[in-house]
């Protein structure tokens, strides 16, 4: 009987599945978890000898990158800040001393995000 190919795109479409103890189970779980790679990936790599293709995120890179995504909205929301202070101060009382206080916690909103990209690179993440 033929097997029907992987389309073009290269994603797997078919399932197997086989039988085990629980304590294989709870064996193979942990195995995967320790090695940082998904259940699938892992028991493909162990049968197929296949390099590793994804790594589920350590919780230390699933808070950065949490982190980060909180952060980016507040950086959008300090940027339309500052733009409406410009626009205010042009039209009516001086607001430059807010105005540089917003992009001085631009500044530093920009290094804390810079720093976590340094920190997930120095864990062999790209960020």
């Amino acid at each position: 009987m033929h097997e029907p190919q992987n389309d073009a795109d290269g994603k797997r479409k078919l399932t197997m599945r086989f039988r085990v103890t629980a304590d294989e189970r709870k064996d193979l779980l942990a195995r995967a978890a320790g090695s940082g790679m998904t259940y699938s990936d892992y028991v493909r790599s162990r049968l197929l000898g296949s390099k590793q293709q994804t790594k589920k995120a350590t919780p230390l890179r699933e808070a950065i990158i949490k982190l980060m995504a909180e952060l980016g909205k507040s950086g959008s929301n300090l940027n339309q800040i500052s733009r409406s202070l410009n626009r205010m101060s042009d039209e009516r009382e001086d607001y430059s001393d807010t105005v540089k206080m917003v992009e001085h916690l631009a500044i530093e909103h920009r290094t804390i995000l810079e720093q976590l990209n340094r920190i997930l690179e120095e864990h062999g993440h790209q960020g």
